[in-house]
């Protein structure tokens, strides 16, 4: 995944609201701009979660539950109060076949992620397609002793429910991972850069 395209699967939109177009400077290179606005992007998309909606004029929210598109999907600690619905034509330029896409701030629980999102896809393909593309900007590391990317499981259940992959992506933690059975793609992220933490806090909280 090239820079742009992770930018703007973050929610370019939400910053350039609140704070104008990206602007140009001979101090530094087109990449490290794109990688600025990519941090602020997801500060931004976090802000937009707490407060259960984007901040942009003219952008209408949803009057159904936006969670209820991923029902059984989201890890504990998220609902509607810390989550909002995103434009899927935010991040079509990456994914062209996104169906819903879910923002959400910091988890419920304290010690949880900064944020997550979640995405629906509309058959496996597309899903397998797009994590694939998701982990391939992050720098990968293992997943508790299993190397990334891996499966994983539901509970007792030795049937794998989907693929997972922990890394980090400019310094910060995620764990990226796919419900098959509901073919969602989804990640969380923390606020520094420990992922057996935030691969241990995934494996308790889903």
């Amino acid at each position: 995944m090239v820079a742009h395209e992770r930018l703007i699967l973050f929610g370019r939109r939400d910053f350039q609201c609140a704070c104008g177009a990206l602007p140009t400077t001979n101090n530094q290179t087109t990449k490290e701009l794109k990688m600025t606005y990519l941090r602020n992007a997801v500060r931004g998309i976090t802000t937009a979660a707490l407060v259960g909606g984007f901040a942009c004029a003219g952008v209408a929210t949803a009057s159904a539950d936006p969670t209820d598109a991923f029902a059984g999907s989201l890890s504990k600690g998220y609902s509607s109060s810390n989550c909002g619905s995103q434009a899927v034509s935010e991040v079509q330029s990456a994914f062209p076949t996104v169906q819903a896409v879910l923002a959400c701030g910091q988890n419920a629980d304290s010690s949880g992620p900064a944020s997550a999102k979640y995405f629906q896809f509309p058959n496996s393909a597309d899903l397998a397609s797009a994590f694939t593309k998701l982990i391939g900007s992050d720098q990968l590391t293992n997943c508790g002793d299993a190397k990334s990317p891996t499966v994983w499981h539901q509970g007792s259940s030795t049937d794998s429910a989907g693929q997972v992959a922990c890394g980090t992506d400019d310094g910060k933690a995620e764990v990226i991972w796919t419900v098959d059975a509901k073919n969602v793609l989804a990640f969380v992220r923390a606020s520094g850069g420990d992922t057996s933490s935030l691969y241990q806090w995934w494996r308790t909280n889903g």
